[in-house]
């Protein structure tokens, strides 16, 4: 598979009121990648992708896509990427299908497009028995983790940025969306996502990046990574930066074996 599209971070920094959170990040992922964070809550990981989405910027550094500098705050950067961050920026009072339906014509699909489309994520997400007629703030919040990830993908665009995308989804759905990760690797997509879930991580990653005391100590082809694990045999270095329990230390062990 060719890796010719990139995404790439150079010498970024981010503080917030003088206390430094992230210093000197450098990464790239390649087309046809997923790249995952792993690390503490704090470490920056969603401030690094709240920077790539422009809802923060950089104090320093460059961000990079195709060797072209990236102004993240840019409409025409926007239509590259497809974000699921926070339940929060969803419209309570639309069903589903009616948001996407929306979204699609802010990123300038036709109807019959943003319609087609819609139902395909709708129909591979969704229970049948799940209710999707209602408003989504009647929504569980697995439910409501659904429409954010069926909004991240509704304009097909080639970069995807995903905070925790497994929080909240029950074990089904989680396969599923594994599975829809591999698919759009398989296409070449360039993908970012943030993790504390080990079994996950393992079912699809090519690359992992861990954050930790505001760098990123450790940036890792997956395979490599499980193969020379001596950095994660310790569980006292794990449990720092990671805030593991027990389930996930198991977990690891079954991985690293």
């Amino acid at each position: 598979m060719s890796k010719a599209q990139q995404l790439q971070l150079n010498g970024i920094y981010k503080s917030y009121n003088n206390l430094p959170v992230l210093e000197d990040i450098h990464l790239q992922v390649f087309s046809g990648d997923i790249y995952t964070l792993i690390g503490k809550n704090g470490a920056g990981k969603t401030t690094l992708l709240e920077m790539l989405v422009g809802l923060t910027a950089p104090d320093q550094g460059e961000i990079y896509y195709n060797q072209q500098q990236v102004q993240a705050s840019s409409l025409h950067w926007k239509r590259n990427i497809g974000v699921a961050l926070n339940m929060d920026h969803l419209i309570q009072t639309l069903t589903v299908e009616e948001y996407l339906h929306l979204l699609g014509s802010i990123y300038g699909l036709d109807q019959a497009t943003a319609a087609s489309r819609s139902k395909s994520l709708i129909n591979f997400f969704y229970e049948p028995e799940e209710k999707i007629a209602k408003p989504i703030r009647s929504y569980s919040s697995g439910m409501k983790k659904k429409a954010l990830i069926c909004a991240a993908f509704i304009h097909n665009p080639a970069i995807l940025l995903l905070d925790e995308p497994f929080t909240f989804l029950d074990p089904a759905a989680c396969s599923r969306l594994c599975d829809f990760l591999s698919q759009q690797r398989q296409a070449g997509k360039i993908i970012l996502l943030s993790s504390h879930d080990l079994l996950y991580i393992d079912k699809i990653a090519t690359r992992i990046g861990v954050l930790d005391n505001k760098q990123l100590i450790l940036d890792s082809d997956y395979e490599n990574f499980k193969q020379e694990n001596d950095f994660f045999k310790d569980n006292k270095m794990l449990k720092k930066i990671l805030n593991y329990d027990s389930k996930n230390l198991t977990v690891l062990e079954e991985i690293l074996k």
